[in-house]
This record gives structure tokens, sequence and C-alpha cells, in this order.
């Protein structure tokens, strides 16, 4: 009886078994993972403002780059925000498409320089275009590192305008569904989960120290001008494809940015560009703590180097020429260059930017704390920012 039972167990198992293997049979097989590209470049465009015309010409140039073969296995993915009544979207580019072709769409009722909005995006391009490393460009308006709140609407605006200051962008301009700029404080937060092999910023002002300092663990490399750039921006029929080589060099696609401007293709002949490698950022930081420190201010009569004109909010002046010129000792300027000499790999300008003169400029862009400029650092947040916290507070003869 027992052998029995034995048996009668044993054929019920195997029946079982055979059961469950031709029912998992029948199952769809999982999609295999994408194999990951060498880099995917997300192209992080907030246009629905008055640079919408220049947007679409930029477009036009990816769409001829990638025609001619610029992908080189590499991945490009789009955010587009371009309109009051039409969705933004992610797209993707691709030689057998020669478009952009959409993958999501969004809710046009949350503003582009939403903090979650933008790291949500960052998000879905990475699902969508998996790859060994990331390469991101800003797209938009920009001054540099003011920073009065994290995502500011119309109304600070207006309060600025009461004081008698000009509009400012920080990073981007989005008209719809209500006017919203981005803090860089905001838009670190919007990145931090995130790490990118660069980010080049084809927008005005943003090759700033504070700026820099505040992304320094978001990106190897950063590229930006610390001037207005003319409407043109970067010209992509050249860096798409530097920008997705399997060897990358910053220095070179900033290179290829002013080449562009000296060549007379663009509408003004005015650039500067500032290539940037953050591992520097906190040594730099560092070298410049020890020098506020000492308490030291330039002198009465000094005059900064303005990377600005008056009718354009930045507040920006060249970094190097404020640092060279405290009243400090040769040493601590010394042990402040060497950092320095390793955070800036390239920088070039035309001789003159929008009315500006560049000679003596070295490519970074600072506030300059003084009497006349105390009115902006409060209006502004300027002790908000992770470079005022770390570096410039200890400075006993500044206060804000």
């Amino acid at each position: 009886m027992k052998t029995l039972k034995k048996y009668t167990f044993i054929l019920l198992a195997a029946f079982l078994t055979t059961f469950g293997m031709a029912s998992c049979s029948d199952e769809p097989e999982p999609p295999e993972p994408e194999e990951p590209t060498h880099r995917t470049l997300i192209i992080y465009m907030a246009a629905d403002n008055s640079l919408l015309s220049a947007s679409r010409e930029n477009l036009k140039d990816i769409k001829t780059a990638v025609s001619k073969g610029a992908l080189q296995g590499g991945r490009i993915i789009l955010f587009y925000d371009y309109s009051a009544t039409e969705a933004p979207y992610l797209a993707e580019i691709t030689e057998e498409t020669g478009d952009f072709v959409k993958i999501k769409e969004y809710d046009g009722q949350v503003s582009c320089l939403d903090r979650d909005r933008m790291n949500e995006v960052i998000k879905d391009a990475m699902r969508a275009a998996p790859a060994e490393e990331y390469g991101l460009i800003l797209w938009s308006h920009g001054t540099g590192w003011i920073n009065e709140s994290d995502s500011r609407s119309s109304s600070a605006s207006s309060r600025a305008a009461t004081d008698g200051l000009i509009n400012p962008y920080s990073f981007g301009h989005d008209i719809n569904p209500v006017s919203t700029k981005m803090s860089i404080t905001s838009l670190a937060s919007a990145l931090e989960d995130f790490h990118f092999k660069f980010i080049y910023f084809d927008c005005c002002f943003m090759a700033t120290i504070e700026t820099i300092y505040e992304l320094r663990n978001t990106a190897d490399y950063i590229i930006g001008s610390p001037t207005e750039l003319p409407v043109e921006g970067m010209p992509y029929l050249t860096n798409i494809p530097q920008m997705m080589a399997k060897e990358l060099q910053p220095a070179t696609i900033a290179k290829n940015t002013l080449d562009y401007y000296l060549s007379g293709q663009a509408s003004y002949p005015w650039c500067t560009i500032t290539a940037i490698d953050t591992s520097a950022a906190e040594d730099v930081a560092a070298a410049t703590k020890a020098i506020m420190e000492t308490g030291a201010l330039n002198s009465a009569n000094y005059v900064p180097l303005p990377y600005y004109r008056s009718s354009v909010p930045s507040y920006t002046w060249d970094f190097a020429d404020i640092i060279n010129n405290l009243n400090v000792d040769d040493d601590a300027k010394n042990l402040w260059k060497r950092p320095w000499q390793r955070l800036i790999i390239y920088y070039g300008h035309t001789d003159i930017c929008y009315f500006v003169p560049m000679a003596g400029t070295a490519g970074l862009g600072s506030f300059y704390y003084s009497d006349n400029t105390v009115q902006w650092a409060k209006e502004y947040g300027y002790d908000s920012l992770s470079w005022w916290r770390d570096v410039v507070s200890f400075n006993p003869s500044i206060n804000l």
C-alpha cells in the first residue's frame, strides 16, 4: 500500500511539473534589456520664451549633424518646451528617422523650470536611452548666480522692478503657464540624482564661480559663457559630433564655439566661452576661503572687470581679477593660482563682447561685494548660495 501511494505521488508530481513547464512556455519572454550606448546626450530646451525661433534653427542643425553621422553609436534625447498650447515632449532622433520622434508628452501646466519636472524628464531620458555616460545641454536664457528663490515667479520679478532692479533669469525663462525662472540652487537640486560627463550651458552668463561650485558634484566638466551670447548660441553642426565622440574633448567643444563667432558666420562677432574641470572646484574654494579668512578686501579705487553691460542683469565681474587685486600676500595668491589653473582648461573670447572689452579677463564670473552692489546681493539671495556659505561668509569684513 505504501509503495502504491508513493508511486501515485511521483506520477502526480511529474504531471504537475510538466504542466507547469508547459504553462510557463506560453508566457511571453521578457524583453532583453537595452545595451547601453557609450553616451547619451540630453538636450533640455526651455524655449517657451523670446528664443523660440532660435531653438528651431538649432534643431535644424542637430538634424543635419545627425544625417551626417554625428551620433557615432550614441543617442540624442530632446526635451522641448516651446508653446502655450502644445504639450512639452521628450523625443529621440536617429539616423533612420532623421527627425525627433516623440517618446512622451508632459502636462503643460507644470513649468519646465520646476525642480521636480526637470528631475522627472531627465530620469525619463536616461530610461529611454541608457548609456555608460551622459552629456547635458541646458538651453534657454540665463543670468548666472542670481538666486532669489527656488522657482521665481513674476511676483518676485515685479518686486525687483519696483526697487529699480532689472528682471533676472538665473537659468531659463518659461512663459507658460506662469512666467517662471530657475535659481541655481533649484537647478542643482533637480540634477543631484545624476552625474554627467559634461554640462554645456547654451545660454548667457552661466560661467560663474557660484554656478560652478553649486554644480560641482553634478558633472566632470562644465562649459559655458561668463557673458552674453548671440542668439545663435552654440554651433550645433560642429559640436554635436564632438559631444558624441567616444574621446570627449571639452576644450575642443569650447574652442569650436569661439571659432564659429570668429569666422563671421554669426549675426554678431561676439563670444566668450570657458571649459571647466569641476574636480578642482573644491580646491579653488578652499584656497579662496583661506584668503577670505584674512578679511582682505579690494582697495577703494579698485575697478573690477565687468562681464555684463548695464542694460542686462548679471552682476558678475572677473573672478580671477578680483582675487589677484585683493590686499593679501603673494604666497596666498600663489596657493590660489594652483587649483585655479586646473579649474580652467580653456578660455577664449573675442576682443569685445556686447560692447564690453574682454582684455584681462580669465573666464569665470563672480559677484563683487561692495557698497554699490550690496542691494543686489540682498535682493537676489547671495547668502543662500553654497559659495557664500562655504567661502565668502568667512570674510569678517563682509556682512549681508
